[in-house]
């Protein structure tokens, strides 16, 4: 399975990817800013980790636009976790920041088990 974590910060794109390939069948690329979104549209990942900030939410919504059917798990403080969960339901995960680790298995087991039943 194909997955790109997308954050602006390097210390938590690691964290994430460290934890993924932790997991046997992950594949996972990390990206920011417009190459993220740029990759998105070029490569068929199977999920996406993204990292959301205070600033907005504009990477999420044009994701969301352009491939309505894949699983993300959006990063953030509480405060925009609150938002995204308001104005996207449709999100696979939230996950708070600093990130829990029983919260990353948790959605990890989420994730696989929803890409298990897709493919």
């Amino acid at each position: 399975m194909k997955l790109l974590v997308v954050d602006v910060e390097s210390e938590v794109r690691d964290q994430i990817q460290v934890g993924l390939e932790a997991f046997e069948g992950f594949s996972v690329e990390c990206a920011r800013g417009g190459a993220a979104l740029d990759r998105v549209r070029r490569c068929n990942y199977d999920g996406i980790f993204l990292g959301v900030t205070a600033k907005g939410n504009d990477q999420l919504r044009r994701i969301t636009e352009d491939q309505p059917d894949l699983p993300i798990v959006v990063l953030g403080d509480d405060a925009v976790l609150r938002r995204v969960k308001q104005e996207n339901p449709s999100v696979l995960g939230l996950l708070a920041m600093p990130l829990d680790a029983m919260d990353f298995y948790r959605t990890v087991a989420r994730l696989s088990h929803r890409l298990g039943a897709t493919s």
